[in-house]
């Protein structure tokens, strides 16, 4: 039977902690009894946990896999095995494969392609290879990686709809290899999701546009999109799987 951790005595590991969604994710899991170690490359964690007893922040470049390496281990060598993983880290990029500027075709760049990548595809990479050995002799554990629905392709988004596609292959994979060691992992796949970042990228025409789209006719919450990740932990059968959270819009 596939284990689903104990809150008074698994620790919680949420990457990306700093935006909107890592800290809602960070306080869900806290508010449940666990210990969070956030990580991010932000220099402070989110301000809503500074201070809070329950919460452990370091800062740190998830691209840099020997010093994820490390820190994942030294954490755990204090405080115990990180049982429930959150790859959350990500960047969201857009840029078209092709662009007409000052009258010349310029391709996509090749260095925004490599950052989108390392941010949103290998740090998941790099934060999940160490956890899982220790996930493995601690008896197991759940690793859930936020996707997105660009996954699917999103015009104008080739690197980032790339990597998210290969968090969803990364995360059928490892399900597959892993659930013999009473290791579950799946994705959460959010449409568009009610976060400052959103509503910066898009503005208030876009958005009205875009909520007209979508079947339930508004954004996600972040509280939606922590109650996923609740289900995935509780449901113990769970594996494999992306489970889509976008009010309809992939429909």
């Amino acid at each position: 039977m596939a284990s689903i951790p104990d809150p008074k005595a698994d620790h919680v590991l949420v990457t990306g902690v700093s935006g909107d969604i890592g800290s809602r994710l960070a306080r869900h899991f806290i508010e449940r009894g666990h210990r969070v170690m956030g990580m991010d490359v932000a220099k402070e964690g989110p301000k809503s946990l500074r201070g809070n007893d329950h919460f452990h922040f370091l800062s740190l470049d998830l691209t840099d896999a020997a010093a994820t390496a490390k820190a994942i281990d030294s954490f755990v060598a204090s405080h115990g095995a990180v049982r429930i993983l959150v790859n959350n880290v990500g960047l969201i990029f857009n840029a078209p494969v092709l662009s007409l500027v000052d009258g010349k075709m310029v391709g996509h760049d090749a260095a925004s392609w490599d950052k989108v990548l390392a941010v949103s595809l290998s740090a998941a990479f790099y934060v999940t290879t160490p956890c899982v050995r220790h996930m493995a002799q601690a008896g197991g554990g759940v690793i859930i990686n936020i996707s997105s629905i660009s996954a699917n392709g999103n015009p104008g988004q080739s690197a980032y709809s790339a990597a998210k596609g290969g968090i969803n292959s990364m995360t059928i994979a490892q399900a597959k290899e892993l659930g013999p060691m009473g290791i579950r992992v799946a994705a959460i796949a959010p449409g568009f999701i009610d976060t400052s970042s959103t509503q910066k990228a898009m503005g208030d025409d876009a958005l009205k546009k875009l909520k007209r789209v979508i079947p339930l006719r508004r954004l996600g919450t972040v509280d939606e999109l922590a109650h996923a990740a609740q289900f995935i932990v509780e449901n113990g059968y769970f594996t494999g799987t992306v489970l889509e959270l976008d009010g309809g819009l992939s429909v």
